[in-house]
């Protein structure tokens, strides 16, 4: 029988676990009450593995995606700006005193990057490069190569939302100007529109020419970033998950044309997949679940 792991995906608004052996046997949500206390955070995240291990109490281990920086050798999460309370602390250490169980932690976009490679749209390779970029509030990212994550050589390797592609742009939270995260996220629509992203795809889809716009310039934008990811990596699939990829084809075509256009190697060009995520929002937890294979 295949060993049972429980995958937890923390983030700044919510917290959603998994039992997973293969399948998902067992989900848990719960909405996260207070970003900057550390006791209640942690509250939250025992009773949710609480609940899960009541109904499988074989659990071999515990994974985390958390939103990162982290220190990975540490284990531990340094800086996270959406979840203050758990700056500095070590959540393994916590987890592992509380259940017995090994836990590992892990960069959420590199979780769900991971997910994407072993159940989702990589699912049956062995070799190969895949790039995910979760597209939302900001933009993550995640690269696994060969169905291992990439994490450099100081474990910070994947910050995608924050490569710059305009250096005459808006001032990004990080302290750069024209970030990715700028233009591919709802921080763009944001700038453009009074509407909320759900409501300007609708005004899109009924055929509104401003919300059209707005998308197709987003896509565009986030072209210049595919297409530099193309050309650095030479992924054999991009992968766009959150939020703001539930466009679909209002951004995607702009963003497939202008990532071609950059494209150097020929090769690359006509090889290259841009597809949407498989495993929508339990990505993230499944990835958490499955670091044990790491």
């Amino acid at each position: 029988m295949p060993e049972k792991y429980i995958g937890l995906d923390i983030g700044a608004s919510k917290i959603n676990g998994v039992v997973f052996d293969g399948e998902i046997r067992k989900q848990a949500t719960q909405a996260v009450l207070a970003r900057d206390d550390k006791e209640k955070i942690l509250k939250q995240i025992k009773e949710i593995i609480q609940e899960l291990l009541v109904s499988y109490p074989e659990i071999k281990g515990i994974g985390l995606g958390l939103p990162g920086p982290l220190d990975i050798k540490k284990n531990i999460v340094s800086n996270p700006p959406n979840l203050t309370g758990l700056a500095n602390v070590d959540l393994a250490g916590e987890l592992e005193k509380e259940f017995h169980l090994k836990t590992l932690v892990e960069n959420d976009a590199n979780c769900a990057a991971l997910a994407e490679s072993l159940l989702g749209a990589g699912k049956g390779w062995k070799k190969g490069i895949l790039i995910m970029l979760t597209l939302g509030s900001g933009v993550g990212g995640g690269i696994v190569i060969n169905n291992k994550i990439y994490r450099g050589s100081r474990g910070s390797a994947g910050e995608i939302g924050h490569m710059v592609i305009n250096t005459d742009g808006p001032e990004c939270g990080c302290g750069l100007k024209g970030c990715l995260e700028a233009y591919a996220s709802e921080k763009f629509i944001k700038r453009h529109s009074d509407l909320s992203p759900l409501e300007l795809e609708k005004r899109a889809g009924a055929g509104d020419k401003e919300a059209i716009k707005i998308y197709a310039d987003l896509g565009r934008w986030l072209g210049v970033g595919l297409g530099n990811l193309a050309n650095i990596f030479d992924p054999d699939i991009i992968v766009l998950g959150g939020g703001i990829s539930h466009a679909g084809d209002l951004i995607l075509k702009t963003a497939q044309e202008k990532m071609r256009e950059m494209i150097l190697s020929l090769l690359t060009r006509e090889n290259i997949k841009i597809s949407q995520s498989k495993l929508g929002r339990d990505a993230g937890a499944l990835g958490a679940a499955s670091l044990f294979s790491q």
